[in-house]
């Protein structure tokens, strides 16, 4: 009989032979074979329960008496690990000297609310902004269009208190056409889900002198802004007095999205002080100065633009956050006001 040694097992014969035991009968020559074996290979693995996931290698294939490569149980946002089913209460996991089939199962639960004591840092992201009823837009770049012969082109900046200023040239129609020169000067404001921007444009030259008025409304859907135009002027002898009833412009940079808020918070007793990032989903980045009060583990807290970030200046933030193990919290409502517009979640 070929016996394994302890973590190995038989695999066969030199000369083929697949049985563990044999005789041999009959033997008429000088007979010599040998037993081949192998070391035992065994499958760990690791699993997640329900709201986490494993980070690292699962399954693994672990040879007798080896140990395994590290994972971590990473619980959901909202929840914290508790411990693997074997009751061992360290996230991080290596199985040493592994001499079976294993498999472990990551358990976790919903992190409870706590007081924030001293430093306490939460990260708040995928707060789902929905597209079209929640979001804030930004719309600085370039637009261009031509309408019953008139040709627009403007270059805008919108900052974040509804500002909008730029240039960029008008195209009338003509024998040859005459193509002006304008600046851009107006504002966005937004309510009530209705997000609107207001243009005034004024151009002149030796041969030519025009302004024109647009109202255009957010379209989210459709990710372009629409509304009437009048523009009104001279070229050479032709007065311009010109109506479009509805000018349609692509939005080129809209931030509707998911929205991740990081905030540092200082616990003074009663009152809270800190500082947070506001990171847009097209990665613009907004420093905050933070102050608000705590009652219990929720906290009532105003974010307003940092002095030393000036293009935060015109952003506000109203929201009232519950702080929770592991380092989270959780927004139950928030405001913002910022590029003239106002929304929450």
């Amino acid at each position: 009989t070929a016996a394994p040694a302890d973590g190995y097992h038989f695999v066969q014969w030199s000369d083929g032979g697949a049985t563990a035991t044999r005789q041999e009968t009959n033997v008429t020559a000088d007979l010599a074979v040998t037993a081949e074996f192998a070391i035992n290979m065994y499958t760990v693995t690791f699993l997640a329960g329900a709201n986490g996931s494993i980070l690292g290698p699962t399954p693994q294939i672990v040879s007798h008496g080896g140990n395994t490569t590290e994972v971590t149980a990473e619980a959901a946002r909202g929840y914290v690990f508790e411990r693997w089913d074997d009751g061992s209460t360290a996230n991080s996991r290596v199985l040493t000297h592994v001499a079976t089939d294993n498999t472990l199962t990551a358990l976790f639960r919903q992190a409870l609310p706590v007081d924030p004591e001293g430093l306490f840092v939460a990260s708040v992201d995928e707060t789902d902004v929905l597209v079209g009823q929640r979001g804030i837009w930004d719309f600085s770049g370039a637009y261009a269009t031509v309408t019953k012969g008139i040709g627009i082109a403007l270059e805008i900046v919108h900052d974040t208190k509804g500002k909008v200023t730029g240039n960029g040239t008008l195209t009338l129609p003509g024998t040859p056409p005459v193509t002006l020169p304008v600046t851009v000067k107006g504002k966005v404001s937004g309510k009530a889900g209705v997000t609107t921007l207001s243009l005034a444009l004024k151009g002149s030259a030796a041969e030519a002198k025009v302004s024109a008025r647009l109202t255009l409304v957010l379209n989210v859907a459709a990710r372009q802004l629409a509304g009437p135009a009048a523009i009104k002027g001279k070229a050479g002898d032709d007065a311009i007095n010109e109506v479009i009833p509805l000018l349609v412009l692509d939005v080129p940079a809209p931030m509707d999205g998911t929205y991740d808020l990081f905030l540092t918070l200082l616990d003074q007793g009663k009152a809270i002080a800190g500082d947070a990032i506001l990171i847009l989903s097209n990665g613009d980045h907004y420093l905050f100065l933070v102050k608000g009060k705590r009652a219990g583990s929720q906290l009532g807290l105003a974010l307003k633009g940092d002095p030393s970030d000036p293009p935060a200046k015109g952003i506000k933030i109203k929201t009232t956050v519950t702080t929770l193990e592991g380092g989270q919290a959780l927004l139950d409502a928030a405001a913002i006001k910022a590029f003239g517009q106002a929304f929450a979640w």
